[in-house]
């Protein structure tokens, strides 16, 4: 934890990679593991550490809510969309899960028709959470 401090990132990586190999089922090394390696910029290893937490513990929220991001690195936008419903399903008002949603379905088109429809009532739930974060997620998508 020392070196993830000091921005020793591929100490720190190397560190939490011996814990996570010595208690393989801990899933808090697994995940302290991944973060560094995300702050190393090593996706692919982040990714695979996070789905070795997940294996454990299919609800963890660090996993799921921090494994979004090496996913997107890597272009995996459909599992990166799973892991974002996944969250969804485990707490509904995250609004950290909600705007990702919002961008993903904005980033495919879902903005008119049936599909905009559902992509609108993500926003105005946004919206009932937090009003000033929905309006400026609404202006940032206007540009």
């Amino acid at each position: 934890m020392i070196a993830l401090c000091r921005e020793r990132v591929k100490e720190a990586a190397a560190a939490f990679q011996k814990a996570a190999a010595m208690e393989p089922h801990n899933v808090m090394f697994f995940q302290t593991l991944a973060l560094s390696l995300l702050q190393a910029n090593r996706p692919g290893e982040a990714l695979g550490a996070f789905e070795s937490a997940l294996a454990m513990n299919p609800r963890d929220l660090v996993s799921l809510t921090y494994g979004y991001e090496p996913l997107v690195a890597l272009g995996r936008l459909e599992k990166a969309e799973d892991f974002i419903d996944r969250i969804l399903e485990i707490h509904p008002t995250d609004m950290l899960a909600l705007q990702r949603k919002v961008e993903l379905r904005c980033r495919k088109g879902y903005v008119q028709g049936e599909e905009g429809k559902i992509t609108r009532r993500l926003v105005r739930q946004m919206n009932q959470l937090a009003p000033k974060m929905a309006a400026l997620l609404e202006t940032k998508k206007g540009r």
